[in-house]
């Protein structure tokens, strides 16, 4: 079974690690949004749910 693998790319310039999954798409956990957009985790989360 294939499995998504961590990857780095750019968005919007800039470096973004997320994973790639065997389809070629990738997808980013909550926490590596954050951490693009210079937010605490938390803050984030409670973004959301608003």
């Amino acid at each position: 079974m294939d499995k998504a693998k961590r990857v780095t790319i750019k968005i919007a310039g800039i470096e973004v690690e997320v994973f790639q999954l065997p389809n070629n798409e990738y997808v980013m956990s909550q926490s590596q949004v954050a951490e693009a957009i210079l937010m605490s985790e938390i803050s984030f989360r409670r973004f959301l749910n608003n």
